[in-house]
């Protein structure tokens, strides 16, 4: 099992040379259902939007970088709490 950094460099790996001057922007979350834990990682794409059930919102913003062989991407986890509903 990787994290959601882990999972996000490895498909950097993978496409290491195959992009042909373009990028790939991703987010990879893992939501423990047990704890309502969230760990995501982000690879240039917009951030996470999270809804409450008394309709208050925050955006989730991990810091990372667009997957390119131009840049390295410095991929950040973020983890929050998420509460039923």
């Amino acid at each position: 099992e990787f994290s959601p950094k882990e999972s996000l460099l490895k498909i950097k790996r993978a496409l290491q040379g195959k992009l042909s001057g373009h990028f790939v922007s991703a987010i990879f979350c893992q939501i423990n259902l047990e704890t309502g834990e969230m760990i995501s990682a982000n690879a240039g794409h917009l951030p996470i939007l999270r809804i409450q059930k008394n309709s208050n919102y925050e955006l989730i913003n991990s810091k990372g970088r667009v997957i390119n062989d131009l840049v390295s991407s410095n991929i950040e986890e973020t983890k929050i709490q998420l509460e039923r509903g």
